[in-house]
C-alpha cells in the first residue's frame, strides 16, 4: 500500500519497521533508548564482530539509503561510536547528506503565551509542548523541514506554533492538575522528571503508573518514584502488562521512603486521587495513556485497547 506523507516507526536491529517503506526524502533520529533486550544484545556483541553489525543495524542505514534526499538526525547523547556507525554504514555511498543537530543550536528560552519560546539557529519560535527534550525535538523538525522542504521561517513558526500531541505531558487542570504522558522507557522517564520539577517543583506528586512487563520497570521507577509522594501501581489494558503488585513492590525497593501500593486499575486510581492536592500523573505505557484519555472523555475501554 502507498504511504503518503510523515511515517513514525521503531527501530530495532535488522528487522526493524522502517523496513516496510524506503523514506523517499528525509529521515529523522534522535536519542535511542535501547529495551532491555537490546542492551544485553549489544553488551554481549561488543566484544565480538557483531558489534558493528550490530550498530549498523541500530543506525539503520546501510542499502536503505538509496533513495534519501537528505537525512537529519541528532544524538547529542549518544557515544562517539554510534555517531560513527550512522557515517560507516552508507551515507556517503547513498549520497544523502547529513544534518546533525547539535545542542549548541537551539536554547531553551522560558515559557511563553502559548507554550515554551525556543530559539532555534537565530529562528525564535513558540512550541506548545512542555519539557526541556521537546526544544531539542523542535530543532530536528526544524532540520528536516529545512532538508525535505526548503521551509520558510514563517512556515517553520507556524507549523511549529500549530503542534498537537496527546499524552505528552498533556495537562489537564483543575483540583488536583493532571497530568497523562507516554513516557515507558527509562530515558523518557528521566525527561519526564525533568519536566515535571520545571513546571511543579516541590508540589505533592501522586504518580499513577502501569508498564508493560518487558520494560526496564526497575530503571523507570528509579527515576520517577523518588520524586513522588505516592505510587499508586495498575494494570495496563494488554495482555503484556506487569503485575501492579509486583510493580509496587519494584518503586519500594527503588525509593523505600515513597508509599507504593496496588490500585489495580487505572479507574479506580483516578477515583482515589480526585481530591488529592498537588499533581497527579499517569504514565508508564502508550495504552495506559489511551485507557486514561479515553476515562477521562467518559468512555468505557475494554482490555486490549489499541492492541
Amino acid at each position: 500500500e502507498r504511504v503518503s506523507g510523515p511515517v513514525e516507526v521503531g527501530t530495532g536491529y535488522e528487522h526493524h519497521a522502517l523496513a516496510v517503506r524506503r523514506p523517499r526524502r528525509v529521515e529523522l533520529r534522535r536519542s535511542v533508548g535501547l529495551s532491555p533486550a537490546k542492551t544485553r544484545l549489544r553488551d554481549q556483541a561488543r566484544a565480538s564482530e557483531q558489534a558493528s553489525r550490530l550498530d549498523r543495524s541500530r543506525a539503520g542505514l546501510g542499502q536503505r539509503l538509496d533513495e534519501h534526499v537528505g537525512l537529519a538526525l541528532v544524538e547529542p547523547a549518544v557515544p562517539a561510536s554510534h555517531r560513527k556507525a550512522f557515517v560507516d554504514t552508507g551515507i556517503e555511498r547513498a549520497r544523502a547528506p547529513l544534518t546533525l543537530v547539535r545542542r549548541e543550536d537551539y536554547r531553551d528560552l522560558g515559557e511563553g503565551d502559548g507554550g515554551q519560546r525556543v530559539r532555534i539557529n537565530g529562528l525564535d519560535c513558540i512550541v506548545p509542548l512542555l519539557g526541556p527534550h521537546q526544544a531539542l525535538n523542535a530543532a530536528t523538525a526544524v532540520a528536516a523541514a529545512r532538508v525535505a522542504i526548503k521551509a520558510s521561517d514563517e512556515v517553520l513558526r507556524q507549523g511549529l506554533a500549530a503542534t498537537y500531541w496527546p499524552g505528552r505531558f498533556q495537562i489537564f487542570p483543575g483540583k488536583p492538575m493532571l497530568v497523562v504522558d507516554g513516557a515507558h522507557n527509562p530515558a523518557a522517564a528521566d525527561a519526564l522528571r525533568a519536566t515535571l520539577q520545571q513546571h511543579f517543583g516541590k508540589q505533592p506528586l501522586t504518580i499513577i503508573l502501569g508498564i508493560l512487563r518487558d520494560k526496564d520497570c526497575e530503571a523507570f521507577c528509579r527515576s520517577l518514584a523518588p520524586g513522588a509522594t505516592e505510587v499508586l501501581t495498575v494494570r495496563v489494558p494488554s495482555e503484556r502488562t506487569s503485575n501492579p503488585v509486583e510493580l509496587a513492590e519494584v518503586c519500594r525497593r527503588a525509593a523505600p521512603q515513597v508509599p507504593a501500593r496496588n490500585a489495580n486499575t487505572l479507574a479506580a486510581a483516578l477515583e482515589e486521587t480526585r481530591h488529592r492536592d498537588g499533581v497527579v500523573v499517569v504514565t508508564g505505557s502508550l495504552y495506559l495513556v489511551g485507557e486514561a484519555l479515553a476515562l477521562l472523555e467518559g468512555r468505557r475501554v475494554e482490555a486490549g485497547l489499541n492492541q
